[in-house]
């Protein structure tokens, strides 16, 4: 069993980790949220573009927050 201290000590290490995928995704989902809404006057396949690439955002986000535990995970809460 990992200490709680240990892992509090990691903590801010995963966060600046985590930090740049979380404001690249956040840029990207926000732009497909613009494409959604400006292709809500344009027809169909602006809407439907808009949607993939928040979906995309989201991924980066998701991806990014996941990579960053395991990059920490095992360099400062498992070593022992």
């Amino acid at each position: 069993m990992v200490e709680y201290k240990k892992a509090l000590k990691a903590l801010p290490k995963w966060l600046a980790y985590a930090v740049l995928p979380c404001i690249i995704g956040t840029l990207v989902s926000v732009g497909g949220l613009m494409i959604f809404m400006k292709g809500m006057m344009a027809g169909i396949a602006g809407p439907i573009a808009g949607i993939i690439v928040v979906i995309i955002g989201v991924l980066i986000i998701m991806l990014g927050m996941v990579a960053a535990i395991f990059k920490v995970l095992p360099e400062e809460v498992m070593a022992e």
